[in-house]
């Protein structure tokens, strides 16, 4: 007995009579046990509410659509999610301990060595690929051998009856497959070879929360911005009642404003377009476009001052600080 006698996996960890129910029906039509750790994780009976509450959105035109649920941010989230489905496989006796670690292992040693931020979503790109295209590949061919072995008299140790056990454990070890799916995509990405066809697809994508902890390289963090040149003035740059620019004439990210873009550095400076601010283009606070709580752009508070003054002496009302309503640059 794995646990010992009376003994259970801790709750976190613990598969649920769904999660188990759907395995052991792939098992039982010989399919692949692959599970999407996108909704495939801890607390089942948790996740199944979050998914109806997020398999149905209103886009822009007001009507319902589909919502994209992701994989997980970073290591750790994997890692919960990994222990779930490995312990389903112990419970199904269809995968040895021994080749659960060795995957999990491999896993972790990739993130590790070539950290787990920056790129995360390429490894978990290759783990998708591998317990979902890779494991059943191996199994056909560990099942030709088998069979070209046994009919020649001989054997192998692959079990007929439980194949995805040594498959797992030869997709942990096949050096190829992670050097191909990961390892030289990485150094790519490491490395910010410029016109090299970016290695990460839309397959298996994770959740935007692994921005947050990414880190900003040297050059993005220690570039010095342009100064305006038109040092004289604000900038009023307002098209269609959306600003272009902010008031010291440097440009608006327009994919923050559409929520796409989440690298800021230095305040509200753009992470990848080192020249572009961070700031909403209908009011220009530090907050995108789609969560502006305002309907027009207010008015600027020096604007107000200059016709608060009007007729009440010279100069009187400048200095003063910002009031409720001001764009704050």
């Amino acid at each position: 007995v794995l646990y010992g006698k009376n003994q259970r996996p801790h709750p976190d960890q613990e598969p649920s009579i769904e999660q188990l129910s759907g395995l052991k029906a792939l098992l039982d039509t010989s399919q692949c046990p692959y599970a999407d750790f996108a909704i495939f994780q801890p607390h089942a009976a948790r996740i199944m509410k979050k998914i109806r509450f997020q398999g149905l959105i209103l886009n822009k035109a007001g009507a319902l659509a589909q919502a994209e649920i992701y994989g997980p941010p970073n290591l750790d989230s994997w890692r919960a999610c990994y222990e779930v489905w490995a312990n389903a496989m112990i419970m199904l006796d269809a995968i040895n301990l021994g080749s659960l670690q060795a995957y999990k292992s491999r896993i972790e040693m990739l993130s590790v060595r070539y950290g787990d931020a920056k790129v995360w979503p390429l490894l978990y790109q290759a783990d998708t690929r591998a317990r979902l295209e890779h494991l059943p590949r191996k199994r056909l061919e560990l099942l030709k051998e088998h069979q070209d072995a046994t009919s020649a008299g001989g054997a192998t140790a692959y079990e007929p009856d439980r194949p995805w056990n040594l498959s797992l454990s030869c997709v942990a070890k096949d050096d190829r497959f992670w050097a191909h799916e990961f390892i030289e995509p990485a150094m790519i990405i490491l490395s910010e070879g410029k016109g090299v066809r970016p290695p990460l697809d839309e397959d298996a994508r994770v959740s935007p929360q692994h921005d947050k902890s990414r880190s900003v390289s040297a050059a993005a963090a220690g570039a010095v911005r342009p100064r305006n040149h038109n040092r004289t003035g604000r900038v009023h740059d307002l098209v269609d009642g959306q600003y272009r620019s902010n008031r010291t004439g440097h440009q608006l990210c327009a994919d923050y404003n559409a929520g796409k873009c989440t690298s800021t550095v230095q305040g509200s400076w753009c992470g990848t377009h080192q020249n572009k601010a961070h700031q909403c283009a209908r009011c220009l606070g530090t907050h995108p476009l789609t969560t502006c709580p305002h309907t027009e752009p207010p008015q600027p508070g020096w604007i107000k001052n200059a016709e608060r003054s009007k007729g009440k002496g010279r100069g009187k009302g400048r200095g003063r600080g910002r009031h409720k309503g001001a764009a704050p640059y």
